[in-house]
């Protein structure tokens, strides 16, 4: 089930961004595969929220919760409480800082924050459960400095990477190029807009572009390492590029989140 809990963050991660400020979004999840016996089962909720951390604020805030309460199944199994959070510049070019906080199965309660406004090859990740709230208090109420001497970073967490592919006006064959750190490597990410395409939703057809995701591990002889299937996500083909759907498979099986409507 923590495989399970992973694909889910992962997929959901390129969900949410450029959402009209103070509004909320609800997902369900579902997994079909070996530990469901081929069964496509609901196994979550997901909830995002969009927002200034204050009036002045010079960046974006964007923050979801997955939660497994509510389905005695997967409770009884690996019960699921995740908060991630993502800190960005106001005109998506370049991450801030990512919290992640945990509290699932037999892991135990996890609370870290990631530094983004570093240069690449310092990756930032601080254990707050040890060394204190350090820039969180700050970051959340939109009084954190930004570091204007480091504009070239470009550095995303996955969250606010999407919130900066949704901040563009998309088209079929775009492509897209990130650098992302998930807090112990660096990655990268390809995006392309694959096609227009038809999807049904809450039983209504819907036009949406279909993209696809292609993340790489890239090691210290900056060689890159396949780090998933691609994942394939739809968008609706208005100026919110609103999340729709998103389609995820690995070894273990199919993860599908839709929006509740």
């Amino acid at each position: 089930m923590r495989k399970i809990c992973k694909l889910i963050f992962l997929s959901f991660l390129f969900f949410y961004s450029n959402i009209s400020f103070g509004e909320n979004f609800y997902y369900k999840a579902l997994y079909k595969g070996i530990f469901s016996l081929g069964r496509e089962i609901e196994v979550a909720d997901i909830t995002y929220f969009y927002k200034h951390p204050s009036l002045d604020s010079k960046y974006l805030e964007s923050m979801l919760l997955i939660s497994s309460e509510g389905y005695d199944a997967v409770e009884s199994l690996y019960p699921m409480r995740y908060r991630y959070r993502s800190w960005y510049k106001s005109d998506y070019s370049s991450g801030i800082a990512a919290e992640v906080y945990s509290n699932s199965g037999s892991k135990g309660e996890r609370h870290k924050l990631i530094y983004l406004d570093r240069p690449k090859d310092v990756i930032n990740s601080h254990d707050l459960l040890k060394e204190g709230e350090l820039d969180l208090p700050i970051l959340k109420n939109g009084t954190y400095p930004l570091k204007d001497d480091l504009i070239d970073v470009n550095l995303f967490d996955r969250l606010g990477l999407l919130a900066s592919i949704r901040s563009k006006s998309l088209s079929p064959q775009q492509e897209f190029i990130y650098k992302v750190s998930n807090g112990k490597k660096l990655l990268e990410y390809i995006v392309k807009v694959e096609k227009i395409d038809k999807i049904n939703i809450s039983n209504k057809t819907r036009d949406a572009f279909k993209l696809s995701l292609k993340g790489f591990k890239i090691n210290d002889v900056d060689e890159k390492e396949v780090l998933h299937r691609p994942i394939y996500l739809w968008l609706s083909t208005d100026k919110r590029n609103i999340p729709l759907l998103v389609e995820s498979k690995s070894t273990f099986g199919r993860l599908t989140i839709k929006i509740k409507e």
